[in-house]
């Protein structure tokens, strides 16, 4: 985790090492949350994976063969968490291309529709870490998350299977002891 207060420079800390992933073949994603979107749950996560299905979209187009294998993976082992997903990242459906086949109720009001969406994301990001070496996770503005958002982040970062460098920023004067972010950097 990167910490300070507005101006340190802490987004651009983490963006010093974007160009060394990129010359050993690495992935540099990044993400923010927003103040103005503070009610929506996963907000800077999705702003992360529409970065992500960018970089499925250019694979898509210059190796059809490694795109087409790591659809099969995503289907495959996201399950029927993948329309899940889709609904709360639309563009995912383009990326993946979901068969029209898969037919889900996704109802995110619920507790397991809750916790079949947190597996889709898990799933989905241990496919994606397979398939991309050296691949960088950038979450700014943690400040303004929220409690999902922070039970997922920390689901990807303590799962053993998703290999990843993840880099979370945040401003330390606008996180108290009662953050939710508090909590998972202890």
């Amino acid at each position: 985790f990167i910490s300070g207060e507005s101006g340190t420079g802490k987004t651009a800390l983490a963006e010093s090492i974007k160009g060394v992933v990129g010359r050993r073949g690495g992935l540099y994603i990044s993400g923010k949350f927003d103040l103005q979107n503070l009610r929506e749950p996963y907000y800077g996560i999705i702003s992360l994976f529409r970065q992500l299905c960018g970089e499925i979209l250019e694979l898509r187009r210059t190796n059809k063969d490694r795109y087409q294998e790591l659809r099969n993976s995503i289907i495959s082992e996201v399950g029927d968490e993948i329309l899940l997903l889709a609904n709360v990242v639309p563009v995912l459906e383009e990326v993946i291309e979901i068969p029209v086949v898969m037919d889900v109720v996704a109802d995110h009001g619920n507790k397991e529709a809750k916790e079949r969406l947190k597996y889709g994301f898990l799933q989905f990001f241990r496919v994606i870490s397979r398939y991309f070496d050296h691949l960088v996770i950038v979450i700014d503005d943690l400040q303004w998350t929220d409690a999902l958002s922070i039970e997922l982040l920390d689901g990807i970062i303590s799962d053993v299977y998703i290999r990843i460098m993840f880099i979370g920023i945040y401003r330390s004067n606008e996180v108290d002891e009662a953050h939710y972010l508090s909590k998972t950097i202890r």
